[in-house]
């Protein structure tokens, strides 16, 4: 599984994180690695919180790498997540990551944003239960909010928007 991004309080690491320890802790998944690519303000945090965890085995952040590492990790990822939470600015961004994931013809795992719904379309599947971050808590580090586990939803079909 592999994310590639900026490392801020915004963009949803913590809640990757937390549905790292709850793969690896509820669910006895042991058996999956995790890349994360990219650095950011909560790199340094978030490597922390996964330590923290105890997920050391599980996750491996590599900072920032050249271009032509993060097309081969990604491109030897099973599926790739964007787990930027709701916000104001969330929900009205494209995120590149999508498009770099969809440029290597990677499955998406997202929160359900209104833009990535519009970018990504049916190739992603999109979680519910996002966190709805206010601007005072995307100005703190905020890290390992932690909330109602996300349920899978299926892909839009045509005309069902």
């Amino acid at each position: 599984v592999a994310y590639l991004g900026v490392m801020a309080p915004q963009d949803g690491v913590d809640l990757l994180i937390d549905a790292i320890q709850h793969l690896v802790e509820k669910r006895g998944r042991d058996d999956i690695a995790y890349v994360l690519i990219g650095s950011g303000d909560s790199y340094a945090d978030l490597r922390a919180l996964a330590h923290a965890r105890g997920l050391d085995d599980h996750v491996t952040f590599t900072g920032r790498i050249p271009d032509e590492e993060v097309a081969r990790t990604i491109s030897s990822a099973d599926v790739c997540v964007s787990p930027d939470p709701k916000n104001g600015l969330n929900d009205h961004s494209t995120m590149n990551k999508v498009l770099e994931y969809m440029a290597l013809a990677k499955p998406i795992v997202a929160f359900d944003l209104k833009e990535t719904r519009y970018s990504a379309g049916p190739a992603a599947l999109y979680a519910c239960c996002a966190v709805t971050l206010s601007p005072d808590v995307i100005g703190t580090k905020g890290l390992g909010r932690g909330n109602s586990a996300p349920q899978i939803l299926r892909p839009p079909t045509a005309g069902s928007e």
